[in-house]
């Protein structure tokens, strides 16, 4: 985790911190917490909940990220977009769209994709905001500091002057638990995946 405080929105000063969520091993987080770096928020993973806190004054708030009012008005084929996922131990998939191509590679393994026509793209986003997934609204990162290994996860779009890096570790929007099935809008983004793809990208969890 990034050691850095924030400037609190009410009072002024450079004392804000990210709040974490869930049950931290101590060792883990001590420095972070005694230095200001971190708030504990409790057991609970309240959705649209507060992300930072400042020290001083107490005051929370949420991340104002830049993002576009419509995600259905960009214009649909992206500039690149990149996802992937995996973990240490199993290996990494990756999809990667870049130039006009898409490949995939799975476990190493390296294959190129048929060319993806502007209806594919549109499908895909109107797949996710029927489903209530909102890319853009993801948190730049999820972590859960209880698994030091496990599953690891990261998403790179840049479409329509609008750019979005998320990424998370053993932790997903609006997740209950570290399994990633048990996340409806990152399962809703592998299902959209799918799809764009006429199911010839399926990935493994």
């Amino acid at each position: 985790m990034v050691r850095r405080k924030y400037i609190c929105p009410k009072c002024g000063r450079r004392t804000g911190a990210n709040i974490f969520y869930g049950m931290p091993v101590w060792d883990r987080v001590a420095d972070d917490v005694n230095d200001g770096y971190l708030v504990i928020g409790g057991c609970d993973w309240p959705i649209d909940g507060p992300e930072r806190q400042c020290t001083v004054c107490g005051h929370q708030w949420r991340i104002n990220r830049r993002r576009p009012a419509d995600p259905l008005a960009l214009e649909p084929v992206p500039e690149y977009f990149r996802f992937e996922i995996g973990g240490f131990s199993e290996g990494y998939q990756r999809l990667n769209w870049e130039n006009d191509e898409l490949y995939f590679q799975s476990f190493g393994s390296l294959s190129y994709c048929p060319e993806l026509l502007l209806n594919d793209w549109q499908r895909l986003w109107i797949y996710l905001y029927d489903k209530g997934v909102d890319l853009w609204g993801w948190k730049g990162s999820y972590n859960n500091l209880l698994i030091l290994d496990g599953t690891q996860w990261q998403l790179q779009i840049k479409q329509g002057g609008y750019q979005k890096l998320c990424s998370g570790s053993n932790a997903y929007p609006r997740g209950i638990d570290h399994q990633p099935k048990n996340s409806q809008p990152f399962m809703t983004l592998l299902n959209g995946l799918a799809e764009l793809t006429n199911n010839q990208i399926l990935f493994q969890l």
